[in-house]
């Protein structure tokens, strides 16, 4: 029972030795485990007010709920060159704001993001990053996934025929017809992500859904700033289902996704589906992008883009990682193997 804990606590050893190393180069890298006057001064050098508000960052950082957090700040030459904040999420690190928010870079870097992230000597995985891992320092493992995305620049009821959807909308929204329709309201917003939490979420801390308490944070900043856009069907008192999106830059992406089981009648998901497509190409938005994974997807978007999901690390690092892995592997089948 002793082994998981010695084998994880060794790749901390080594991530930090290899940390210690990086302060020897040309690299200045520090850690900071909350939001400080240090890295609000150099958030503002690198210019951060194009990117995320300093006051939401911070606030994630706060928030530790299951996960780590910190921030690394690296600089070259005593000036600010990455600020990159990040969470511990099972067996790698992840930038704070991946599956979070979508459409935002995922750190702040001056140039040659690539090297930055090779510089934090960690284990860290990218999942459904929109380019490729050209270049990058450490590459330890990639692939291609599938993205769903729809261009708006025709009629999207055109796509939807031809994919025996659009029945399936006009049936939804009859069944839903007397369902009322909250759109960009916080409370329903905030109910969406619990309840998506309490239906997915097993307790591992590398599962996407256990960044709910991030995601209302998120959801609460982007409301306000018009970043976020919700959808929420309500059955008199009762909240049935709804989907919470991201636009940026006249693309909207779909994040959070959750319908009531005993709502699956009424095609909730659907309902709610259409009118965030139908607003997008009211507002004027250019694409809608469901992401990657879940072949109804098609449905709605065709597979038009490829994200990648990738791992840069050290080679040591990444050598007791695979070792851990393996090990967790094993040790259920020693539990349940019967003494010799």
């Amino acid at each position: 029972m002793a082994v998981m804990p010695f084998f994880e606590s060794s790749l901390r050893l080594l991530e930090r030795a290899s940390n210690l190393r990086a302060r020897s180069d040309e690299v200045a890298l520090r850690w900071f485990d909350h939001w400080t006057p240090e890295c609000d001064a150099s958030y503002a050098e690198l210019g951060g007010k194009s990117w995320l508000p300093s006051t939401l960052l911070s606030e994630m950082l706060a928030n530790q709920s299951v996960h780590r957090k910190g921030v690394a700040l690296l600089a070259r030459g005593g000036r600010p060159w990455a600020l990159v904040p990040l969470r511990l999420a099972g067996a790698f690190w992840e930038p704070l704001t991946q599956g979070v928010i979508h459409g935002y870079a995922l750190f702040l870097c001056q140039r040659q993001p690539e090297l930055a992230i090779s510089h934090l000597r960690l284990n860290v995985g990218f999942w459904d990053a929109p380019e490729p891992p050209t270049g990058w320092r450490g590459l330890r493992w990639s692939a291609p996934v599938v993205c769903y995305d729809l261009s708006l620049d025709g009629d999207p009821e055109r796509y939807w025929r031809s994919t025996d959807l659009w029945k399936s909308i006009v049936r939804a929204k009859h069944r839903t017809a007397g369902f009322e329709l909250l759109r960009d309201d916080f409370e329903a917003t905030k109910w969406l992500i619990e309840r998506w939490r309490d239906r997915f979420y097993t307790g591992k801390p590398r599962e996407v859904s256990s960044k709910w308490g991030d995601r209302i944070l998120a959801a609460k900043w982007g409301l306000d700033a018009g970043t976020v856009r919700s959808w929420v069907l309500r059955d008199g008192e009762r909240y049935a289902g709804g989907v919470v999106t991201t636009v940026v830059d006249s693309k909207m992406t779909f994040g959070t996704v959750y319908r009531d089981p005993e709502y699956d009648w009424h095609s909730v998901g659907t309902r709610t589906f259409y009118e965030a497509f139908a607003w997008a190409k009211t507002a004027g938005i250019g694409s809608v992008s469901l992401g990657s994974l879940y072949d109804y997807k098609r449905r709605w978007a065709p597979a038009s883009a490829t994200h990648w999901n990738y791992v840069v690390s050290p080679l040591p690092v990444h050598v007791v990682q695979g070792a851990v892995e393996r090990a967790k592997q094993l040790l259920p089948a020693q539990r349940t193997s019967p003494a010799p």
